[in-house]
């Protein structure tokens, strides 16, 4: 399996899926007995192909627009993933901006950008330089305070450390203590002297910066 699809399953695994035990329906909207998962407001779940968006949700239900069936297994569809030049990356971004169907599609994302350099011998491929970007929106307007409270600590923590306890556990990956580089941006952007300088895609955007090595090993 090469790198971006190793990746591209680590991100797979960390979202949240579950089973729907009971459904009340009253007109258009339906309310859906399970265990919640993390769910909020917002999110989209996949159900038997079929995309969903979360009206609200408690501990062991949400509620969506239209009729989904007893026994049906969720999938939540964030958190999103991109891989390539970070240039290509927020293009598509721009793109799914333009479109009614995926412009609630995009955040939070784990990006993993390229190029990075790939040192082969006959056991492992050490990946060198590896850059993984999780972001997520945010408003210009926030302090650093704002911040912590409404992004870092609610949704960019929590998945960093979901996604490094995802990478030390992926069968593809040598089960090292990984050793890596965690950079907390605020409205994220180009960097300058005094680390932004502004946002580098249409959004605003907090992110946490990842700067990692990894090695597959070679007979998985």
């Amino acid at each position: 399996m090469i790198f971006v699809d190793i990746i591209g399953e680590i991100i797979e695994g960390m979202r949240t899926t579950g089973t729907i035990t009971a459904v009340v329906t009253a007109g258009d909207i339906s309310t859906c007995q399970s265990a919640n998962h993390g769910l909020v407001a917002g999110d989209i779940i996949v159900i038997a192909g079929s995309s969903y968006t979360i009206i609200s949700a408690g501990t062991n239900d949400f509620t969506v627009e239209g009729a989904p069936g007893r026994g049906e297994i969720w999938v939540n569809e964030s958190p999103y993933y991109l891989y390539g030049h970070p240039l290509e990356i927020f293009n598509i971004l721009k793109e799914k901006s333009k479109s009614e169907t995926f412009k609630y599609s995009k955040y939070p994302l784990v990006a993993l950008y390229q190029d990075y350099e790939e040192n082969i011998n006959n056991t492992v491929t050490t990946i060198k330089g590896v850059t993984i970007v999780i972001m997520t929106e945010t408003s210009r307007t926030y302090t650093a305070p704002n911040r912590f409270t409404n992004t870092f600590t609610p949704i960019l923590h929590p998945l960093y450390e979901l996604l490094i306890a995802h990478i030390k556990r992926s069968k593809y990956l040598n089960s090292a203590d990984y050793q890596h580089t965690k950079i907390d941006r605020m409205y994220w952007g180009k960097e300058d002297t005094f680390g932004n300088s502004g946002n580098i895609g249409n959004d605003a955007l907090d992110a946490i910066v990842i700067k990692i090595d990894l090695e597959i090993i070679k007979k998985c």
